[in-house]
């Protein structure tokens, strides 16, 4: 029986491959699709904020097959994915990353059996540790854009203050940005001007760039040309003081990242250290770890180690976390 299962989970692994493949092929046939602006595709499908929130630009698939895009926009929430997908700049649909995140539990599936033929829960965490490795991956992705796009954000500030000294319109500013600058800024300050430019309000397309991009510092720059355009003001001014603020927060930013990088280098290796030791020991002394997985009390002391341990890794990070 069990033979069966696993052979169930072979070909179920081998069928997601192939579909992976082809998805991933089919978005590389069409010549047109690496010519298409980036801003074009960046709104998520199903992922707007409240039935008043103002879209014009078309949304996302969430398949390429028209089916599967049907069937997933029936999922709730559905567009939160979709628009982390976005926010972390990956060229993959919804459909092709459930695909990858249910190959990586099938591989996760193989080797709980592999290694703990016996224990459940072991196998059960495998399954489970595989399986959200995509949408680790994705996370990390989102941080690392993110990052990117907030260092640029100063330098597009100057831009627009100099564009608004020149005699340009705020319109003309944005569209000078997303000629100039790179991604993400340059694709992101390109939707903003192509939402006013098709008939949004300014106030209305920055909300929706606020809305995309969940950012500190962006919101400074659309809360003051939101007020300015209420109340009146110099732009241009006030944008040059919105920009020191920002790079001065960054100077602070750095700051605190060179005093807390011990302790996030002892996080990291005190994080690290018991899984290396536990997988050396077992490749050098197989029969020092067996009666950790071979005896009844030893799954138990796993489970409790494994415990405590992710209460003292998450109590560390949160002492090593500042916040500014």
């Amino acid at each position: 029986m069990l033979l069966y299962i696993i052979a169930m989970l072979m070909f179920l692994a081998a069928f997601l491959l192939i579909d992976l493949l082809y998805l991933s092929w089919k978005n590389l046939r069409d010549p047109g699709s690496q010519k298409i602006n980036k801003r074009l595709r960046l709104l998520s499908a199903g992922g707007v904020k409240g039935s008043n929130r103002t879209n014009i630009l078309r949304r996302r698939d969430l398949s390429g097959m028209p089916y599967i895009h049907r069937l997933l926009l029936r999922i709730p929430r559905i567009g939160r994915l979709d628009r982390l997908i976005v926010q972390s700049g990956t060229n993959i649909n919804v459909h092709q990353f459930l695909v990858l995140s249910l190959l990586f539990s099938i591989v996760g599936a193989l080797a709980g059996w592999w290694f703990f033929r016996r224990q459940i829960i072991l196998k059960g965490i495998g399954v489970l540790g595989f399986g959200v490795l995509p949408f680790l991956y994705l996370l990390y992705a989102r941080k690392r854009r993110l990052n990117r796009f907030e260092a640029q954000l100063p330098d597009a500030l100057d831009l627009i203050v100099r564009a608004l000294r020149s005699g340009h319109a705020f319109s003309r500013a944005l569209q000078m940005i997303a000629e100039e600058m790179s991604d993400p800024i340059g694709s992101e300050f390109g939707t903003t001007f192509d939402e006013i430019n098709f008939g949004l309000s300014v106030k209305e397309a920055l909300e929706n760039l606020s809305f995309r991009w969940d950012s500190m510092h962006l919101k400074y720059f659309t809360i003051a040309v939101i007020i300015q355009r209420e109340s009146g003001g110099n732009l241009a001014e006030i944008l040059e003081k919105t920009s020191y603020v920002i790079r001065e927060r960054f100077k602070l930013f750095g700051k605190i990242r060179v005093l807390a990088a011990q302790g996030k280098l002892t996080g990291w290796i005190l994080t690290l250290l018991p899984f290396f030791l536990a997988a050396i020991l077992s490749f050098l002394f197989p029969d020092f770890t067996s009666p950790l997985l071979k005896d009844p009390i030893g799954p138990y002391l796993i489970y409790t180690g494994l415990i405590l341990m992710g209460f003292g890794i998450f109590s560390m990070w949160r002492i090593i976390k500042i916040e500014v």
